[in-house]
């Protein structure tokens, strides 16, 4: 088998229909075997059983709508290209990593970008915050340094705003280095002037190094393969955080990055979206990041993005928001619900060993 180039992953991603459409006709047919002909048994499990699998099928169906078609293109512009201004969010990452990122973007071809690190080593109390100032003197690059802590991520990035004043902000995490072709490749999409943002793909170099990196990409793999391009068919690309550009106009309209949740990035583009700007997203890997080697950071990361989801609908409330209607707003609900599968499969397993060990034992 040939092995495809990061650049090349996701352009063929089409699933079959017929293979969608037959996968839709088998989970109907199982929730109705096991609606009519199951022995009830326990009505309290056997409820809670029905209800997971009434949401699977929901699930299964809301999949298949979402990836009906991936092939959605969007026209590009090289005509202008304005100032960008390139954010690299640090924390403490080590230093070796943070300064393949940094170089890897001031090896970027494009005519008007600056480069700016932002160093929230100091609030978040690492002992190599010293050592991120360090690399930008010698670099030769501004380093921007937060004293007061507030929003995470958000807050650090939201700070920057202040103090730059690129018409389009871009934006990696310590550990994912761009292609010198990112900034050419994506910039040209914000030709449109009511796009707000690009997303590009994250990709794993270190997925083959264990079992754990195998698992992470493959996570990723299928939500940026066909999910994400699925998406672009209802206006309701993710916002992932990393690996992106934003049109600085429509995240200030929106009071810049959300520093209320703790899946800022996702709110901040439900929040643009709601005010009728436009998103992309773009499936060209641009970048190379690194997946979480051990169990204990990939159950960190999961846990993460998870409380993130929970947080949008429970403390931020997005149900109710007013302003979040249509296919824009059902599609990124449907994403939100991928963490409660999960809840459900244990619920179901429970509720079948349970009535497995009343049949044994009664």
């Amino acid at each position: 088998m040939t092995k495809l180039q990061p650049q090349a992953l996701f352009k063929d991603t089409q699933v079959s229909r017929h293979i969608l459409l037959i996968g839709i006709v088998f989970a109907f047919f199982y929730l109705y075997v096991i609606a009519f002909w199951f022995q009830s048994g326990n009505l309290y499990l056997f409820t809670a059983l029905l209800v997971g699998q009434i949401f699977s099928v929901w699930q299964v169906t809301t999949y298949i709508f979402t990836v009906w078609n991936t092939e959605k293109t969007f026209p590009k512009n090289m005509s202008s290209l304005p100032r960008v201004d390139v954010y690299i969010t640090v924390a403490g990452e080590p230093i070796e990593i943070v300064e393949e990122t940094v170089r890897a973007a001031l090896a970027m071809n494009y005519p008007k970008f600056s480069v700016y690190l932002l160093n929230d080593g100091f609030v978040a109390k690492k002992e190599n915050w010293r050592e991120a100032r360090n690399l930008c003197r010698a670099l030769g690059i501004p380093c921007i340094t937060r004293r007061i802590p507030h929003g995470a991520k958000a807050g650090n990035i939201n700070n920057a705003l202040t103090q730059t004043y690129g018409e389009v902000i871009c934006v990696f995490d310590a550990d994912h280095a761009p292609y010198k072709n990112f900034l050419l490749e994506t910039i040209p999409f914000l030709s449109d002037p009511k796009v707000a943002f690009v997303q590009t793909p994250q990709y794993y170099k270190n997925k083959s190094k264990n079992a754990v990196t195998q698992g992470a990409w493959e996570q990723q793999e299928l939500f940026f393969g066909p999910i994400c391009k699925g998406k672009n068919n209802y206006n309701a690309a993710t916002m992932c955080g990393t690996n992106m550009v934003i049109r600085r106009s429509a995240l200030l309209e929106v009071g810049g990055m959300c520093e209320e949740s703790v899946a800022e990035d996702f709110v901040t583009g439900l929040l643009m979206h709601s005010k009728g700007w436009k998103s992309i997203y773009l499936p060209i890997v641009l970048a190379e990041g690194l997946a979480p080697e051990d169990f204990n950071s990939y159950f960190k990361q999961q846990l993460r993005w998870a409380r993130g989801a929970l947080d949008i609908i429970f403390h931020y409330k997005i149900l109710t928001r007013v302003g979040y209607v249509g296919a824009t707003y059902s599609i990124s609900i449907i994403s939100i619900t991928f963490y409660f599968g999960n809840c459900n499969n244990h619920e179901c397993s429970f509720s079948n060993c349970f009535s497995s060990y009343r049949r044994a034992t009664f």
